[in-house]
Parts: C-alpha cells; structure tokens; sequence
C-alpha cells in the first residue's frame, strides 16, 4: 500500500452550500501541459476502474473521528464517520486524494453528537491510490479544535469570513424586522445593495480562505434575501397563500433566519 503523502495546497473550489453546513473541496493545481494533462487524467481513470478499497490508505491524525466504513460505487465513495470524542463536533476537515473537503456543520440539525455517526458522500478524486485518505482535523462546538494545524488554521479562516458577512446580515434584517413591526411602507429592494459587508477592493485584501469563506456566505445571502423578496412582493400583491393565520410568510421566514443566524453565529 502506498503511503498518503500530504496535500500543500488549495487551488480550486466547489462550494456546496446550505444554510447551516457546507463544504469546500479543493486540489493542487495540476500541470499546464495539456497532452501531459490527458495523460495523466486517462491513467488515473485506468487505475480508478480497477482501485478497491481495501487498497485506500487511511491516516488519521484526529483522535476521536474515526472512519467507521468505507464503500465505493462507480463514481464516489460512500463513508461513514463516527465521533468518538465527548463533545459536539462543528466542522471537520478530509483529503481524499489530491483534493481536501472542509465541512462545517453549524446548524444544530446538523451538528455531530458524541457517538453519533455521520454518512459522508466523498468524490473518486484523482490520485486517491497514492495519497489515500487523511482524516486531518476537527472543530468542536466549545470552539478548540484538534488535528492538523494547517487544517484547522483553514477551517478558523473560513469560519473568520462567514462570520464578516453575516453578522452584517443579521444586522440589516433586525433593522427590516423592526420597520416590518412597525407597520411603516418600505421598500425591500432598498436594502439589498445594502446587505453586503464588503466592496470589492476590501474584499481582495482578504487572505485566500477568509476570502472564501466571506463570498460563499455572501452568496448564500443574496438567494436569502432574493427569497424574502418573493415572500414580500407575493403578499403586496395580494397572494393570501402567504399567508399563514395571522402571521404573514414573510414575517415568518425572516424570524427564522434571524433565529438561525444568531445561534449559528456563537459557533463560528
């Protein structure tokens, strides 16, 4: 079996977004050649037909999430992590291959319980038969961490840019539940250009994952918010399916996400 050897860098991301866990996959950059980089792809799809799981090498350098099963289908493979500590894990980070997923898990629905088992679907990254797959750090909901330094400075940065942004957001929609209270005409639109913490020029002097983590919540934002405008605009129009007893759909849904975003904020 070929020993894991360490992933330096983080070089393309896919967000996969919910409102309370996400992950981030990244991968070292490959090379520029083209010719060398079809080469080099038609191997690994070669050798990924043929690769078991019993010939994944596995390292573990946290000491309670521990890989409980491991299965693998044609195009991913199917894992299942159990913690094993005495506290809530928040977020944890995996390599699998060339690439590493960092996932956070903030919504208390999501959070993984002691003893708890939590099924992972995990990509056939290129090169898992050399560099296997490493378990590399934990966060737990007490804010300490355990594992890798680098992959919890990560995870740390990440969180540090979710949290920019949305403790911005949680203050412009207290301002917007207060005006709704009031019974006071406002427009919704207006506070949208509003709602975004940073202008670009702040945002570039941001390190690399602080960055990613401050445009992923700012997205995430932006389709919340995009909700909450089809909400208010469905009742002034007089759509009475929004509305639910005597509290309208749209005073509701943002009750909601102001309540998620300040227990979600304390874990960050």
């Amino acid at each position: 079996m070929i020993s894991p050897k360490p992933i330096t860098s983080l070089k393309l991301a896919i967000i996969l977004i919910a409102i309370g866990s996400l992950a981030v996959v990244g991968g070292k950059a490959r090379g520029s050649d083209p010719e060398l980089g079809k080469q080099e792809s038609n191997s690994w799809l070669a050798r990924r037909e043929v690769l078991s799981v019993e010939n994944i090498a596995i390292e573990n350098r946290t000491k309670g999430l521990t890989l409980i099963t491991l299965e693998k289908e044609s195009e991913y493979l199917i894992a299942k992590f159990r913690n094993d500590y005495d506290k809530i894990i928040t977020g944890y980070q995996v390599s699998v291959g060339i690439g590493s997923i960092q996932t956070q898990l903030l919504s208390e629905s999501d959070q993984l319980l002691p003893g708890a088992i939590r099924k992972e679907i995990l990509p056939l990254q290129v090169d898992l038969d050399k560099y296997g797959i490493k378990i590399l750090a934990v966060i737990f909901d007490d804010r300490t961490s355990e594992g890798d330094v680098n992959s919890i400075h990560e995870m740390s940065d990440y969180r540090a840019g979710v949290k920019l942004q949305r403790l911005h957001s949680l203050a412009l929609l207290q301002n917007i539940q207060k005006l709704a209270a009031s019974g006071i005409k406002f427009n919704l639109s207006e506070f949208e250009t509003g709602g975004i913490a940073l202008s670009k020029e702040e945002e570039e002097k941001l390190s690399p994952n602080v960055k990613l983590g401050f445009r992923t919540e700012r997205n995430r934002f932006q389709r919340v918010f995009g909700n909450l405008k089809n909400l208010r605009r469905d009742e002034e129009d007089g759509n009475f399916k929004a509305h639910e007893g005597n509290e309208s759909a749209f005073n509701k849904e943002l009750s909601a996400i102001i309540g998620q975003y300040l227990s979600t904020i304390n874990k960050l």
